[in-house]
């Protein structure tokens, strides 16, 4: 790709000491002015920042008449607002710019100048799929176009460069999105008016994708979603007492489950030990390795069951891959795709089981729950999707059973507080479980639980 900037209305700044939101507002701005250049202006042709909902008014009425927050006409203003069933997109075209407007075409804008490469545009490449196929599956004639900024050279890692000579990022959702602009393009111009114009992409893949989508039951019983926090709990309860007990052994650490993690740790580089030990609690609470009591308890369950698994925990960390996805049909052989646990159900079907946390860590919150929540779309996408002798896209049936044991709060927002396990059902979960389930009051593991039954059904 040719690495020119635009020069119309727009002056490039320095990126220097530039964070990613400061790079972000930049891409907006280049495209402001094209679409400015093309004559178009805010508020007259298009809004910026604009919620668009991802379903139906006649669905979300629905779900919503479950939730005390809204009369019989609350549906149709709440899926508009803050909160709601939508996603805040960067530039909307619609048929009418009044207060609800039937949107018509839809850029989002994306950047790349990433810390860590590798994590950073994984999980770009998730979002950016996560979105589109949120807004494909509520109206299949929204054209959608995503305006890239940033070097293509940022958007992989070196190693991954060398190898493939491009971005599987970039070309992966080339595949998805009805057109995709670069920033340092030539003639960028002609390529901003391109894309408004352009014909839709895949219609017979969206088109069987939303079939399977609305035959899917959303869930209206908030009950059934979990809010508790094990991970934070657990090191309350357990990990930081254990420190004041001074350990010297794995055999002196009483309760099954932190035993389990040291074990592990210690299999691998032994730090996660050598932080009990040490009274580290700063340490433990950062430990994103083997710090994890829903993975342990869901390993020593299979475990006590007797099922035959696979478990990324128990293996020092080395990851569970997945053996097939659209990333090697597009070339890139070594981009998989991972799981925290694999087992084998009765009917041959594969049944993948992820250990997912809201994230917010002691103070709480929700940091993470949105990118959590429509990264599993994209992994689901990137699992089931084959190409056609032609180039486009296949969808293809799920084939697995895909569980999840979800731990913190996933109770939000207050209003729609079923919203990201909503993003999980379409994604393809099978069935889900609190990682407060797996534990009785002491914290060791219930071996009468749900979650264990449930796999014992399927394997047995």
């Amino acid at each position: 790709m040719p690495k020119r900037q635009y020069k119309g209305s727009y002056q490039k700044g320095s990126k220097a000491g530039l964070s990613n939101n400061l790079l972000g507002a930049q891409a907006e701005q280049i495209l402001d002015s094209l679409l400015r250049d093309l004559g178009l202006r805010e508020g007259k042709d298009y809004k910026k920042q604009l919620h668009v909902p991802y379903l139906s008014e006649d669905r979300f009425r629905k779900i919503a008449a479950s939730y005390k927050f809204f009369g019989s006409s609350g549906a149709s203003k709440f899926l508009w607002e803050d909160g709601g069933p939508n996603i805040t997109e960067d530039f909307v075209f619609c048929s009418t710019l009044d207060k609800i407007p039937e949107v018509e075409t839809i850029i989002s804008v994306t950047q790349a100048n990433p810390t860590k490469p590798g994590h950073s545009i994984e999980n770009k490449l998730h979002q950016a799929l996560g979105e589109l196929y949120l807004h494909k599956m509520h109206n299949l004639k929204l054209r959608s176009i995503l305006f890239v900024g940033g070097e293509d050279k940022a958007w992989a890692t070196a190693k991954q460069f060398k190898k493939y000579g491009c971005s599987y990022a970039l070309k992966t959702l080339e595949c998805f999105y009805d057109y995709v602009i670069f920033a340092l393009e030539e003639n960028i111009l002609s390529h901003v008016k391109k894309a408004l114009g352009c014909s839709l992409k895949n219609a017979e893949f969206w088109r069987s994708e939303k079939e399977k989508v609305d035959q899917i039951v959303l869930t209206d019983d908030s009950d059934l979603i979990p809010n508790t926090n094990l991970r934070d709990t657990f090191m309350r309860k357990i990990l930081f007492p254990l420190c004041d007990q001074r350990v010297s052994c794995v055999e002196g650490i009483e309760n099954e489950i932190a035993r389990f993690m040291a074990t592990c740790s210690i299999k691998s580089n032994g730090e996660f030990f050598k932080k009990i030990c040490e009274q580290n609690r700063t340490g433990i609470e950062t430990d994103r390795g083997f710090n994890n009591p829903p993975e342990a308890a869901i390993a020593l369950l299979l475990r006590s069951a007797g099922l035959t698994y696979q478990a990324e925990i128990e293996h020092g960390k080395k990851a569970v891959i997945i053996p097939y996805n659209l990333l090697y049909e597009l070339g890139f052989s070594e981009m998989h795709r991972y799981t925290d646990f694999i087992l084998t159900a009765k009917d041959g079907k594969q049944i993948y089981v992820e250990s997912k946390s809201a994230g917010g860590g002691f103070e709480g919150g929700h940091k993470h729950i949105t990118d959590r929540a429509r990264e599993q779309i994209a992994r689901s996408l990137l699992h089931r999707t084959t190409l056609n002798p032609d180039g486009t896209l296949r969808s293809n049936r799920q084939n697995y059973y895909w569980i999840f044991v979800l731990d913190a709060d996933w109770q939000t927002p207050e209003k729609y507080p079923s919203k990201f396990i909503h993003i999980l059902q379409m994604a393809g979960a099978t069935c889900w479980f609190s990682a407060m389930s797996l534990v009785k009051d002491d914290y060791s593991i219930n071996r009468n639980c749900d979650f264990i039954k449930y796999l014992e059904k399927l394997c047995e």
